[in-house]
């Protein structure tokens, strides 16, 4: 079983098969947990909450910035440590609360949510 690349021939082993399903089966759960997370944030109404609104839009943001400059090919071989910092941040604040977001701030959340399906699909 092997590709093409450039005129070279890339031999996988079932192993090495293995173990990129897994990482890239881990990745689309751990992403569709982000768009959860953002999605629940999102419909917040708690103007109190633990973690302001403004928090959890930088945290979003770090999280889309590091998946953007990430390869498919990176996932499939690497667990970035940078990405699975910014998933538990994300998870954890949105667990926590989030205070009421913004219309712009809802806007990008939903845009990012997008992105976020469109790179697991």
């Amino acid at each position: 079983s092997g590709s093409t690349s450039g005129g070279e021939i890339i031999i996988v082993t079932y192993e090495v098969a293995q173990q990129q399903i897994t990482a890239l089966t881990s990745a689309k759960t751990s992403f569709e947990s982000v768009s959860t997370a953002i999605t629940t944030s999102m419909g917040s109404s708690d103007k109190s909450a633990t973690i302001s609104a403004f928090t959890f839009f930088s945290y979003t943001n770090t999280f889309f910035i590091t998946i953007s400059t990430m390869s498919i090919e990176t996932l499939k071989t690497e667990t970035s440590t940078e990405i699975t910092t910014s998933i538990n941040q994300l998870i954890t604040a949105s667990s926590t609360g989030v205070s009421v977001s913004s219309a712009k701030f809802k806007l990008i959340f939903q845009t990012i949510i997008q992105s976020i399906t469109i790179f697991v699909e």
